[in-house]
């Protein structure tokens, strides 16, 4: 049975309880499992992704928030990773058009229903994007999220490792022993370049 992470960015705990149930309940009868954290400060959210991952983040947009707006995470995980499956929720629509601009999967509208719920579920699914493994390197002073599966290879001159994934050259002043950790094939075909 797939397990699917679940990240939730909601300063209302009761809005964040409601919006688990209606995902717990949209998720009966599929073969996955969910688990779902919810973070109340935009910093423990991040912390959480960049050490465990997420396999979708559900950002909440609020009128007079006191934390850091949904719209604004949005906009710093996607420096991180431009493939991780993003959605909005809101007691308001006319908040919809922003999800645009980080290319959010959906958008949900408080209270959340069941039917919206399962929508969302099927499109992260049928994605195939879940449980993709991933490093975190701080590039060029930018921290970025580079899925393991897009890296082709890798190479180090004296101090600089260059991650070379399928679609850019990562620069990079990690130790090689944490890009060979990180799995995946990495450690046998950046061996084989610097041997």
């Amino acid at each position: 049975m797939n397990v699917l992470r679940i990240d939730v960015y909601e300063e209302d705990r009761t809005d964040a309880g409601h919006l688990a149930d209606a995902f717990r309940h949209a998720a009966l009868g599929r073969s996955v499992t969910l688990s779902i954290t919810v973070h109340t400060r935009a910093g423990e959210l991040m912390e959480s992704i960049e050490e465990h991952g997420s396999d979708l983040v559900i950002l909440s947009i609020r009128k007079n928030s006191k934390q850091l707006d949904g719209l604004t995470v949005a906009q710093q995980l996607r420096r991180w990773d431009v493939k991780l499956p993003l959605a909005f929720v809101s007691d308001c629509s006319d908040y919809a058009i922003h999800g645009y601009s980080v290319q959010a999967l959906n958008f949900l509208v408080k209270p959340v229903k069941v039917a919206d719920a399962a929508q969302l579920l099927g499109m992260v699914l049928d994605s195939g994007r879940h449980h993709s493994a991933a490093i975190t390197v701080v590039s060029e002073r930018v921290t970025l999220r580079v899925p393991v599966a897009s890296i082709l290879y890798a190479e180090s001159k004296r101090n600089r490792i260059v991650i070379h994934t399928s679609n850019q050259d990562i620069p990079t002043y990690m130790p090689l022993s944490r890009l060979e950790a990180s799995g995946g094939g990495i450690a046998s075909m950046s061996s084989e370049l610097l041997g």
